[in-house]
């Protein structure tokens, strides 16, 4: 476990293009690992803007598997939680352009 200071939910506030690919890329990691985090929502997508690190939180539903022994339904469980993310990633990059939550509403306030 690690503390780490001065880190918040990724939004609007601290939104950039580049940013905005980091959690994408670590769920990708995550998944070729066989991990599966459960909760891909941004409350546990953290961002440390002074050092430009991003962080995923919260592994209490996260499961693991074994590439010799993955099931079809894990890999759907994948799958779906990396349309999750690209359609959040697409979704705060459009509510940038808007300045205001609109297409990422329902994971900020939805499912609480």
């Amino acid at each position: 476990m690690e503390y780490i200071p001065d880190v918040h939910p990724i939004d609007l506030s601290n939104y950039s293009a580049k940013r905005i690919r980091k959690p994408r890329q670590i769920l990708f990691e995550m998944h070729r690992a066989g991990v599966y985090h459960g909760d891909p929502y941004p409350r546990n997508m953290m961002v440390q803007v002074k050092s430009d690190r991003v962080l995923w939180m919260d592994f209490d539903r996260a499961e693991t598997f074994m590439s010799e022994s993955i099931k079809q339904s894990h890999l759907d469980w994948l799958e779906c939680e990396q349309r999750m993310m690209d359609e959040f990633v697409d979704g705060l990059t459009a509510d940038v352009k808007l300045r205001r939550i609109h297409e990422t509403w329902i994971c900020y306030y939805e499912y609480v």
